[in-house]
């Protein structure tokens, strides 16, 4: 299922890793690898070190990648090569999602990363799953949802708002958990079960009052 999502983690106040994820970003499927992750597999100290060690890569570094298999981004390209590039570099691929995590995990010295953050202002970001450890926090953000409107100043994502909108419309706080008191898998989804049955689809958000971007 096409639902997009990000995966986000932060630390010493920055913003190391913004995954896009192409596919599942519900919580029964990234929350629920994200929450995975934390209690079962996460190395916190590792962990930590390995993220703190990320950079974001650029677009010229992707492109050589890409030319090293004898393709160019943003053109067709043969199956093969899309296969063999993703299986060298899954964390480029868009299906990774909250695996992003172990990945990270399992490269100590650090990864190049596609920073994705300000996808958290589309309306196609249905879900951002958030581990900041400045605040020992795993959190569930969307846009989605009538009872998170409207968005207000103290949201997380508030500062990335578009310098020509009128108001927030981006990604807004749902559920928050305590990294050193997580929820086990059903608790964690339990926790939507309301909340979902409330959920709005493209048409009903057409036809919500939100305040359109406004040209200077």
């Amino acid at each position: 299922m096409g639902t997009h999502s990000l995966t986000v983690v932060k630390i010493d106040g920055k913003y190391k890793i913004a995954q896009y994820g192409a596919f599942d970003g519900n919580p029964e499927v990234q929350g629920a690898e994200a929450l995975t992750f934390l209690r079962e597999h996460m190395d916190e100290e590792k962990f930590k070190n390995a993220v703190r060690n990320t950079k974001p890569i650029t677009k010229e570094k992707v492109k050589e990648l890409w030319n090293q298999l004898g393709a160019e981004p943003d053109t067709w390209v043969e199956v093969e090569i899309t296969q063999e590039f993703y299986k060298q570099h899954p964390e480029l691929d868009q299906r990774t999602g909250a695996k992003i995590l172990s990945l990270v995990q399992d490269h100590p010295e650090g990864i190049e990363l596609d920073l994705d953050l300000e996808f958290v202002l589309e309306w196609e970001c249905a879900w951002v799953w958030v581990i900041d450890f400045d605040t020992r926090t795993f959190e569930a953000h969307s846009a989605h949802f009538n009872s998170q409107l409207p968005r207000i100043e103290d949201e997380r994502f508030y500062f990335l708002k578009k310098e020509k909108a009128k108001s927030y419309e981006g990604a807004v706080l749902l559920k928050t958990f305590d990294l050193d008191n997580l929820p086990s898998k059903d608790e964690f989804l339990a926790s939507f079960e309301g909340l979902l049955d409330e959920e709005f689809d493209d048409e009903d958000f057409e036809d919500f009052e939100i305040d359109e971007l406004e040209e200077e």
